[in-house]
Order: C-alpha cells, then structure tokens, then sequence
C-alpha cells in the first residue's frame, strides 16, 4: 500500500549493505557507519546543561554558566570536536559531502530523540545563518544542510529565514580569545519576526560546531529581542575551552 512505502524503505536501508563512511567496509545498519566506527566516535558523555560544554564527574552547570548565565536555556552536544567528526564536518563544508552531512544529522536526531524522552520539544528549528557573501560562495549553508535531516525526523517546522547575517563578520576560527569572538559576533544578527507564527515561543538555535557559545549566544539575544522567550542550542560538536 501508498501509506507503508516510508516504512519499507526505511527497512530496506537498515537491511541492505553500504561502505561505511569512515573504514569504508560493507555493513548493514541504521547509519553509514558500521558499529565499530560508531563506537570510536567522541561522545560527549556529560555536557553543561546552558552551554554543552564537556564536564567531569557529575557536574550539570560548567562554572562559567553557573557566574553569567547565556541566552541559551539549554544546550546539546552530541560529540567532542576531535578526529574523525571534525573530518567528517570538513567534509560537509569544504567539499559538499552530503553524505557525511546525513549521517551527522541522523546520529543527532537520535540523541536528541533520547534527551528529549520526557520533556518539550521546541516548537521551531532555525539553523544558523551564514552571511549571504559566504553562503553564495559555498553554494550552502551547512548548518541548514544538517537542520532539514533533524527538523524531518522529529517533526518539527524548519524556518531558516528567521535568522539572517547583518555584516559579515570574520571567521571564528580565525580569533583566538572568547572575548574576540564575542566582540565579533555582537549585534551580527538581525531577526525576521514577521515570518514567525503566532504562539511560537520556544525554538531550538541548530549550528555545527561550537567553540566559546559566541555566535549560538549571539544569535539567541537576537530571538529573545524579537520576543522568544525559550531558547535551547543543538549542534554536532563541541570544543572543549
């Protein structure tokens, strides 16, 4: 029947063989990694609940969130930003690997499936906007590459105009300092709120990587001003301070 077509292809791709991103060995499974890939890849296995940031022990607040609270309600990280996530997202960016895009995501839907077991889910994705300079030079957004994958699987409405770049501002990897980032990021956002529906108050900020908070904190400020007023951060990777 029409209605159980999804549900037969999704068998068919847990069922049939593919080479694993990563060894590139014939497996058959949910993702495009075989299990021993996935089981080497740099879980985080305890982040800062406002920031993501990776903790020891039983520690739910780093001491940075803990002094100055961000604009961010919550945070999720799904891995540290080491070998081979950080290939795997350079991949997506600088060579347009689609492939490896998909499987970020997927792996991230999962978790964020699992977290979210026993509470809300935001009403709306936005992914992080490039400026348009740089986004018409790389033909993409990644951060939107990503957020169509999970915005799918859980259901939730994707606006990516919501958000938009107002300067071009330099590359964070190029600034050293959390405080040069910050200065960098400030006021970089300005917000659409007339394409948002009324009643949206809670929205998931979705970005690859995250380094010092700087462009999620940015840009939640920027949706706070337009009257959000619950802000979590979703992105596949964390770096550590």
């Amino acid at each position: 029947m029409p209605g159980d077509q999804p549900n037969l292809l999704q068998c068919l791709i847990n069922i049939l063989p593919c080479n694993c991103l990563l060894c590139g060995r014939l497996h058959a499974g949910q993702f495009d990694l075989c299990q021993d890939c996935v089981g080497e890849l740099p879980f985080i296995e305890r982040g800062c609940a406002r920031c993501g940031l990776p903790l020891p022990g039983q520690s739910r607040i780093c001491g940075a969130c803990a002094s100055n609270p961000p604009p961010l309600n919550h945070s999720l990280s799904l891995f540290h930003y080491q070998t081979p996530v950080d290939r795997l997202i350079a991949g997506l960016k600088f060579h347009e690997r689609f492939d490896y895009g998909l499987c970020l995501a997927q792996l991230l839907s999962q978790f964020i499936q699992q977290h979210y077991s026993d509470r809300e889910l935001p009403q709306l994705i936005v992914p992080v906007p490039l400026h348009w300079r740089r986004a018409r030079q790389r033909g993409f957004n990644q951060s939107t590459v990503l957020a169509v994958t999970v915005a799918r699987t859980l259901g939730i409405p994707l606006l990516s105009e919501l958000l938009r770049r107002r300067r071009a501002t330099a590359a964070q990897t190029s600034l050293f300092s959390a405080a040069a980032r910050r200065r960098n990021m400030a006021n970089a956002f300005t917000c659409a709120a007339e394409v948002l529906d009324t009643g949206i108050c809670y929205v998931a900020l979705l970005d690859d990587v995250v380094t010092t908070t700087a462009t999620l904190s940015a840009a939640a400020h920027c949706l706070r001003r337009a009257g959000i007023a619950r802000i979590d951060g979703w992105s596949i990777a964390r770096a550590s301070r």
